[in-house]
């Protein structure tokens, strides 16, 4: 591992056991939120939102979004259906 992913798996872990050691339901539910952000059903309903908003600006962000969104599952599936996990 090189220096700077050494560094950074380090700085990971401190921040995972200071988590760990410092648990309240209330950052439980946090992080629970947080991490659903990144999830597909909130990423499609954002992009969703996008198009919808009556701002001209906003619909084409959210047609460049969809566009992406696209893209990136096609590359996913692509990779999915062509290289065998071990």
């Amino acid at each position: 591992m090189s220096g700077l992913l050494l560094r950074l798996h380090e700085r990971d872990e401190r921040v995972l056991h200071y988590l760990i050691g410092r648990r309240h339901p209330g950052l439980d539910q946090c992080i629970r939120w947080l991490t659903h952000l990144g999830g597909a059903r909130f990423t499609i309903a954002a992009t969703l939102l996008l198009i919808i908003l009556p701002a001209a600006s906003w619909r084409a962000a959210g047609w460049s979004a969809v566009f992406v969104l696209v893209v990136s599952h096609l590359t996913v599936q692509l990779l999915k259906r062509s290289i065998s996990r071990t």
